[in-house]
């Protein structure tokens, strides 16, 4: 199993960092971040384990150097201290609510007991065209009037 959790910007003025979690390419649910504990981009292996915090099953992300870093429910960025949280919606760009990361769990663990099951982070990239779009245009059109000549 593949999850994948793209990042937009830090919501400006707080510590919240929203995204959103797709499992198999499937849209799964909304997650926050808190910017001063944040996990570093990249792949990562997922594992679960009854959390002794939350006493039921969670899914940990496998860091290394540094532990306990899980899935949970949350609301607001200054209520993870390096986990993310994972909601159904997003009410405002830094708060989410409805807590999926149980969802989460059963999914994962109702899947085969030797699948890998790995997370990758990464950030949108949005890529602004419109500057691109009319040089192209200008340079278009001189060549348009240069070749009439």
């Amino acid at each position: 199993m593949r999850l994948e959790l793209i990042r937009d910007a830090q919501v400006e003025g707080t510590k919240a960092v929203p995204g959103r979690l797709y499992v198999d390419g499937q849209f799964f649910g909304y997650t926050l971040e808190n910017a001063d504990y944040i996990v570093t981009p990249g792949s990562w292996p997922l594992f679960t384990q009854v959390s002794p915090s939350f006493g039921r099953n969670k899914v940990y992300i496998e860091i290394p150097g540094r532990s306990g870093i899980m899935f949970h429910g949350g609301n607001y960025a200054e209520q993870s201290r390096g986990c993310v949280l994972l909601a159904s919606s997003r009410p405002t760009p830094d708060t989410i609510q409805g807590d999926k990361s149980d969802v989460l769990a059963a999914l994962i663990n109702a899947d085969a007991p030797d699948a890998e099951h790995i997370l990758k982070i990464k950030y949108q990239q949005k890529i602004n065209t419109g500057g691109a779009v009319l040089l192209v245009a200008i340079a278009a059109a001189a060549i348009y009037y240069l070749s009439r000549g």
